[in-house]
């Protein structure tokens, strides 16, 4: 499923990081939450997540670059993508029960505009981002380059309070996941907040929120 620890594997430099917020997530989440769903994975790199997902769900993969879709369609010859630039408004003309969403806020240039957009087009979302370390609602811009950076060259910055507000608007519940099991490397989690109004690399947080009126997907 994710290659076999040979550095010249395409998953090679993700794939610890990757395997523990699988890991999380199937550690929380109710044991059916991905059976026979249509799960829609955004800014799916080389789909590591999504891949785990695809023998239960009916999974589209998406992302801005078209040669990561090939490494995906090499390893999954039959699978469902799309080439999508969440700069811009998705056009999307069906619905997904659940949108994977790790690590790509932040190298979006408006995460707001986007956010908005594509809570319209799910009922659950598992949402992961670098975050800055604030406890009032901020945002700020930043500039990006690298093959799994911005796709646009500009991505931002935003404080947890600042996504939360965004999911409360958009008429989604949430819950925080402080779990040291996500940690990999210089990926923290359960950091706590110093207030500083900086962004530090590998400061991040997990969320995993549901339309409101849905049944919460999390074992209690």
């Amino acid at each position: 499923m994710f290659g076999n620890g040979n550095i010249n594997d395409p998953d090679y430099h993700y794939r610890d990081w990757q395997l523990k917020r699988i890991n999380t997530m199937d550690a929380i989440l109710l044991p059916n939450f991905f059976v026979n769903k249509k799960v829609l994975e955004l800014g799916c790199g080389h789909g590591m997540i999504g891949r785990h997902y695809s023998g239960i769900s009916d999974v589209t993969f998406s992302d801005a670059r078209e040669e990561h879709i090939d490494v995906v369609k090499s390893i999954l010859p039959n699978a469902k993508t799309r080439v999508d630039d969440c700069d811009l408004p998705l056009t999307i003309d069906e619905h997904f029960d659940i949108i994977i969403h790790f690590g790509l806020l932040y190298h979006l240039k408006d995460c707001k505009k986007h956010l908005e957009d594509i809570l319209n087009y799910t009922d659950y979302i598992l949402l992961e981002t670098e975050v800055v370390d604030s406890l009032d609602s901020m945002t700020t811009s930043t500039l990006e380059n690298g093959y799994d950076q911005a796709f646009g060259g500009t991505g931002c910055r935003m404080s947890p309070k600042y996504v939360e507000e965004i999911l409360e608007s958009c008429g989604f519940e949430y819950k925080l996941i402080l779990r040291d099991s996500l940690n990999s490397s210089f990926h923290v989690y359960d950091w706590v907040h110093q207030d500083t109004g900086t962004n530090k690399i590998g400061l991040r947080r997990m969320w995993v929120a549901w339309k409101s009126g849905m049944p919460g997907p999390m074992i209690s």
